[in-house]
């Protein structure tokens, strides 16, 4: 029950943060505190590995001749490689390996809420939503890759080789961040491109997207539901598309955003019509939330501070709130004993 105490505790954190209005630029010390507390997370959670973190565990053991000469693990081996290579000459622990990658990922959050100048409520929002609590105690390469994403989407537009070298490592540390390379080049250009540009870049996604099918996850999984993935994606796409063009005056400068979130309907219905029954639909709609819901907080900050203070409370009881109803993500709260089954 520590890790659901913990969770909440850090609910009753973001709801203070959210309530009582702060100067964006906090100071070393408040940020120093918010780090701690998610170091906190990390060793609660880490202190009692479950679902698909043993596997990643045993995979530290396996040595760095055998990683590099096994396709899987070469492909990616961007995570594989060097976790292995801490475990084995330096950590020589799992629990400091993935502590290590956790402390990375949190300074990430954070200067990525620097970069987009969000409220540091982003970070406690994406990790306490029910797909934060799924990629960070599951799905962990995918919640490694889609922060470095993010990193990559927020450096400065004056920086142009930095971040597609992000781009390309977290590609590499999980396949599936390739099919977001199209919104990269789109959200990058902060403005609007040619609709024959556009077509080409749909067209290069659709392509990229057959090849990951082809090269990853093809199965069925337990409980289906890819329809409930795809209508809350296309719901938000929706939702924000219509707030920027309704909100001329305040979102004026953010109407590019309307080509990426083009991109990601087309691409979620595509996908759901291929893979509408498979697990890595479910995997790419969690992605993709991940990433709607950064769009959704770098929109909404360019309101009066009344509606962004009101849009951002709803929006986060929208992702926070499943994470107890949801019987994966309750359970992995409550360390539930069939998660190790």
């Amino acid at each position: 029950m520590l890790e659901q105490s913990y969770y909440i505790f850090l609910i009753m954190i973001l709801i203070i943060m959210m309530l009582i209005p702060t100067n964006k630029d906090k100071t070393f010390v408040e940020k120093g505190t918010l780090y701690l507390l998610l170091v906190g997370l990390s060793i609660v959670v880490r202190s009692n590995p479950h679902s698909d973190i043993p596997v990643y565990i045993n995979s530290f053991s396996i040595s760095i001749s055998d990683l590099v000469n096994t396709p899987y693990y070469l492909k990616e081996g961007l995570f594989w490689i060097p976790s292995a290579v801490l475990h084995q000459y330096i950590f020589k622990s799992e629990f400091l390996v993935l502590l290590f990658w956790d402390c990375i990922t949190f300074a990430l959050l954070l200067k990525i809420c620097k970069n987009a100048k969000l409220s540091y409520s982003f970070v406690f929002i994406y990790l306490l939503s029910f797909m934060g609590v799924l990629t960070f105690q599951n799905i962990y390469r995918q919640y490694i890759a889609t922060i470095l994403f993010l990193y990559a989407l927020t450096l400065s537009k004056g920086k142009f080789l930095s971040p597609y070298i992000y781009l390309g490592v977290a590609i590499l540390i999980h396949s599936s961040i390739i099919l977001l390379s199209p919104m990269f080049i789109l959200y990058r250009r902060k403005k609007l491109i040619h609709s024959l540009l556009f077509i080409l870049l749909m067209g290069m996604g659709f392509i990229l997207l057959l090849w990951v099918i082809k090269s990853d996850y093809d199965y069925n999984t337990g409980l289906n539901l890819n329809i409930i993935y795809l209508v809350s994606i296309l719901f938000m796409n929706s939702f924000l598309g219509i707030l920027i063009l309704s909100m001329k005056e305040s979102m004026r400068e953010i109407r590019f955003v309307l080509q990426p979130l083009i991109y990601l309907s087309i691409l979620v219905v595509i996908a759901f019509i291929g893979l509408g029954g498979s697990l890595f639909f479910e995997r790419v709609s969690i992605l993709l939330l991940q990433v709607l819901v950064f769009l959704f907080l770098d929109c909404i900050r360019n309101l009066p501070r009344v509606h962004c203070g009101i849009f951002r409370f709803f929006f986060a009881l929208a992702f926070i709130l499943p994470t107890f109803f949801f019987d994966s993500t309750f359970a992995m709260l409550q360390n539930a004993a069939w998660l190790n089954e």
